[in-house]
Formats: structure tokens, C-alpha cells, sequence
């Protein structure tokens, strides 16, 4: 029995996921803006459900008022770290882009219409669970006790979160960059990775990709020197 491939596997596994920490953005995808300060606080609560000033955040849930911290149940719990929405158990939350909130008309999850959103309409959709049209929102919607100024850096945030993507990420792809041996004792190996990140990517993108999104890698080959390698991996990043 051949005890060696199946070590040699597990080598190469355990280097795939190695590599796979290096992060490399394609020359074709545009570097975003980085987030202001105020849109890095509404990040926060938005995600987390936390104020970076450390002042409290609540939420009321249903007709009872039931009240929970805000980290309980955060925005990104039912409208994803996308803003986009995530359905579940018949529910489908609204999207948070600026862009569908701003739409010369909305469709609440009831079927109900409404005028876009504006600052004010969704400080009052946040904190009193009312649409532009003072429908009352789905009861699975918390309305959310907050300061002056985490309501307003929360907003600052929808209007930036269909914009916020990570690094290497497009519309129409996910770009991840590995750094492979090319000399050396872990040369084959390297080659090796590199042949089985290829054919995953192309398994993963024969079916439909990652939600709509092609999945490519970007090699970087290691160098002579580990000098040499640090500058060529600065370029590639």
C-alpha cells in the first residue's frame, strides 16, 4: 500500500488553506473609497448592534415592546452583511441599499406601496417601525433606541453598504490571490496547489459560480529571495 499519496494530499490540503490567507485584488476590480469615520461607527452598529461610544442600544420587538440589547438582534441578523436581505422563515427583510430605499416607489414585504425613503424616513423606520407612508412595518422588525448621533452614523452607513465589498470582489467575480513556491523542497507541491485551486474554480464556475460571481485565483510565484518576494507580493496586493 502506498502510504505516501495520501500523505502527500493532506500536504497539499493543508498548503491550499495556507495560501488561500493571502488576499490579492484583481487589476479589474475597482479599489473602493474607504469608509469615512462616520461610516465605519454605523458599520458597527449595523454589524454588531454596539455603539462605538459605548452608549447603549435597544430594541422593542412586537406589540408587546419586548425589550432586548441591540447586539440581540442586530440589523445584519435579517438583512445580511450585504444589506441585500436574507429570507427565512417566510420572511423576507427589505434591502438597505441606497438605492432601492431611494426608488420613486418601495413595496413593503406586505405588498403595501410607499414613497422612497429619505433621512428622516428612516430615522423614523428605525426607531418607530413606520414606512414613508406610516404603514406600520412587519412586527418581526425591531424598532431601535439609540442616540442622536449613532442613528445618524447608522444612516451614513445604508447610504454606503451596497458599496462596502470587500477587497476582490466585484459584481461579476471573486478574485482570490495565493502566493505558490516555485523553488525549493515545496516546489511540486506548489505547482500541485496551483493545478487543484484552478480545477476547483473551474468546478465552482461550470455551476453558476458563488452567487452569481466567477470564482478566480491569482498566482504569485515566490522568488529567488524573500526580498524579492515581499516586493513582488506588495505589487500584487
Amino acid at each position: 500500500m502506498n502510504h505516501a499519496a495520501p500523505r502527500k494530499c493532506l500536504v497539499i490540503a493543508g498548503l491550499a488553506l495556507c495560501l488561500l490567507r493571502f488576499g490579492g485584488v484583481d487589476n479589474s476590480v475597482n479599489v473602493q473609497d474607504p469608509l469615512t469615520s462616520g461610516e465605519s461607527r454605523g458599520k458597527q452598529i449595523y454589524l454588531n448592534g454596539t455603539s462605538p461610544s459605548g452608549k447603549e442600544i435597544l430594541a422593542y420587538l412586537g406589540e408587546s415592546s419586548l425589550e432586548a440589547p441591540g447586539s440581540a438582534v442586530t440589523c445584519a441578523n435579517c438583512h445580511g452583511r450585504d444589506g441585500q436581505g436574507k429570507p427565512e422563515g417566510g420572511v423576507t427583510p427589505s434591502k438597505l441599499d441606497w438605492e432601492t430605499l431611494t426608488k420613486p416607489y418601495g413595496v413593503n414585504a406586505n405588498g403595501r406601496q410607499h414613497p422612497p425613503y429619505t433621512e428622516r424616513g428612516l430615522e423614523l423606520a428605525i426607531t418607530r417601525g413606520i414606512d414613508p407612508a406610516g404603514n406600520k412595518l412587519l412586527n418581526v422588525m425591531p424598532r431601535y433606541q439609540m442616540s442622536r448621533d449613532d442613528l445618524s452614523d447608522l444612516i451614513l452607513y445604508l447610504k454606503r453598504i451596497g458599496k462596502d465589498r470587500d477587497p476582490g470582489i466585484s459584481e461579476t467575480s471573486i478574485v482570490i490571490g495565493s502566493v505558490v513556491p516555485s523553488s525549493g523542497s515545496l516546489a511540486e507541491a506548489g505547482q500541485a496547489v496551483k493545478a487543484l485551486m484552478t480545477a476547483f474554480a473551474e468546478e465552482v464556475n461550470s455551476q453558476g459560480g458563488i452567487y452569481n460571481r466567477r470564482l478566480q485565483f491569482k498566482f504569485l510565484e515566490t522568488s529567488d529571495t524573500p526580498a524579492i518576494t515581499r516586493a513582488h507580493l506588495e505589487r500584487f496586493l
